[in-house]
C-alpha cells in the first residue's frame, strides 16, 4: 500500500496512542481533561446521566462555536481540526489553561467555523460540502497557488467521503462480493458459531515504539480493548450501545455516537456476519487498485450514518481493505484498516495482522494468541471508572 503524508507523524506519546487505539475512541482523550469541566465529576454508574446527553457549553467552558452541540462530539471535533490544519492543541490553546482565550489562533478558529457554516448555508443549501480541509488539506494555511508535485513521492490513494464518487459496477447480486468472502472465511453457519473472541498481541506505531495489546469481542458489538503503554493502561470500551475511553492520568471520555459506530465497524471485521445485518443497502463500485493489484469495492450503507467502503481480493476473496468514518459538526474522519495476514482459528479464517492509519498516524497490530467462544465477563464492558488523576 503506497501512502503519502502532508505532513511527519506526531511524536509525542499522546499521539502515539492515537494510532494504537484502532480508532477505538480513544482519540486526544487527553484534550477532555485540558480543556477542564466547571467542576470535577464524580464516578457515575452506566445507568447515571452521561455527558454526551448534554450540550457543549454544559460541560466545558468558555464554549462559543459550538454551542448546542453534544459534549461528546467536543473531542472528535477538535480532532478534525487538528488533521486537516496538521497541528496539536497548543496552536489554538493555552495548554495550562485550554479554555482561555489566550491566543489569536483560537478566535480565528472560531472564525473560520462560522466562514464554513455560511458558506455551506448560503452556497449549499445548508448541506456540509465544505470543511477546514477543503482549503488546508493537512497545513496551517492554505496554499495560494498550486504547487509542484514531488515526482519521487508515492501517489496517494484517495479516499472519497461520499459514496456518489462510486457508481455502481455491473453485477449479478449487490452482494456478491460479501457472500463470496463470508464462504472463504469459513462460511456463514461457521461464522454465525462464533459468539465471542479474546485476543493477545502487540502493537507496533510508525515511530517504532511497540505495546501490548489485548481485546474481548462478542458478535452482539460489545468491545473492550486495552494497550498497556508506558504511562500506564489505555482502555476503549463499548457496550454496545456506549463507549468509553480513558487515557492514563485522565479524564474518562463517552465517546461520540460516529465514534460508537466506528467501534461497531471494528467488531463486526472480526463477526463478518455482521455486515449483512447492519447495513440496509449494498452498492458495488468499479474495481480499484490496492499495493498494484485490483481489488473488488462494495459500500454498505445504514440511514444516518456514513458509508463503509470494503474492498475484497478478487483471488482470496478475503477482505483485504476498510474505510470507515467518524462525523463530527464539521466533517468526516476517515480510518482505513489493511487486513495482510489471515490465519485459521478453529476452521475459520480470522484477520490475524492489521494496519490501521488514520490522517496523523498509523499502527500494526499483531495477534499473538486468540480464543473462540470463551465465556467474557461481562465486567469487561463496563464504563471504565475515572482515575485519581482526573478526580483532583
Amino acid at each position: 500500500m503506497k501512502v503519502r503524508f502532508t505532513r511527519n507523524f506526531r511524536p509525542s506519546a499522546q499521539a502515539l496512542f492515537l494510532g494504537a487505539a484502532v480508532s477505538l475512541s480513544l482519540l486526544l482523550a487527553f484534550i477532555a481533561s485540558a480543556q477542564q469541566p466547571r467542576q470535577a465529576a464524580p464516578r457515575k454508574s452506566a445507568a447515571s446521566a452521561a455527558s454526551g446527553d448534554k450540550p457543549a457549553e454544559a460541560v466545558f467552558k468558555n464554549i462559543k462555536s459550538l454551542k448546542g452541540q453534544p459534549a461528546t462530539q467536543l473531542i472528535p471535533t477538535m480532532e478534525f481540526m487538528s488533521n486537516s490544519l496538521g497541528v496539536t492543541c497548543e496552536f489554538c490553546h493555552d495548554v495550562k489553561a485550554f479554555e482561555k482565550d489566550t491566543k489569536d489562533e483560537k478566535q480565528t478558529a472560531r472564525q473560520m467555523i462560522a466562514m464554513q457554516q455560511s458558506i455551506n448555508k448560503v452556497h449549499f443549501k445548508g448541506e456540509r460540502e465544505v470543511t477546514c480541509n477543503t482549503c488546508h488539506h493537512g497545513a496551517m494555511h492554505p496554499a495560494a497557488a498550486p504547487t509542484l508535485p514531488d515526482l519521487n513521492a508515492d501517489i496517494p490513494e484517495p479516499i472519497h467521503e461520499h459514496a456518489a464518487h462510486h457508481h455502481p459496477a455491473e453485477t449479478s447480486s449487490p452482494t456478491e462480493f460479501l457472500d463470496a468472502f463470508l464462504q472463504a472465511a469459513g462460511g456463514e453457519a461457521a461464522l454465525a458459531k462464533l459468539t465471542s473472541r479474546t485476543e493477545q498481541g502487540t502493537v507496533s506505531f510508525s515511530q517504532g515504539a511497540e505495546s501490548k495489546f489485548e481485546s474481548y469481542t462478542r458478535s452482539s458489538g460489545q468491545r473492550s480493548t486495552s494497550i498497556a503503554l508506558q504511562q500506564g493502561q489505555a482502555l476503549s470500551v463499548f457496550d454496545g450501545h456506549k463507549g468509553w475511553s480513558i487515557y492514563p492520568g485522565h479524564h474518562s471520555r463517552q465517546m461520540s455516537s460516529g465514534e460508537a459506530e466506528a467501534t461497531r465497524v471494528e467488531a463486526d471485521v472480526e463477526f463478518p456476519a455482521n455486515f449483512k445485518q447492519r447495513y440496509s443497502q449494498f452498492r458495488v463500485g468499479h474495481p480499484e487498485t490496492i499495493s498494484g493489484k485490483p481489488a473488488n469495492l462494495l459500500t454498505a450503507t445504514r440511514p444516518g450514518e456514513p458509508p463503509v467502503r470494503l474492498y475484497f481480493d478478487p483471488t482470496s476473496k478475503l477482505l483485504i481493505r476498510v474505510i470507515y468514518y467518524v462525523e463530527t459538526p464539521l466533517g468526516r474522519i476517515p480510518t482505513q484498516i489493511d487486513i495482510t495476514t489471515y490465519a485459521s482459528d478453529g476452521g475459520l479464517q480470522l484477520p490475524s495482522r492489521w494496519i490501521v492509519t488514520r490522517p496523523d498516524s498509523r499502527a500494526t497490530y499483531k495477534v499473538q494468541s486468540s480464543n473462540q467462544n470463551s465465556p467474557i465477563d461481562d465486567s469487561k464492558f463496563a464504563p471504565p471508572p475515572m482515575t485519581e488523576a482526573a478526580v483532583h
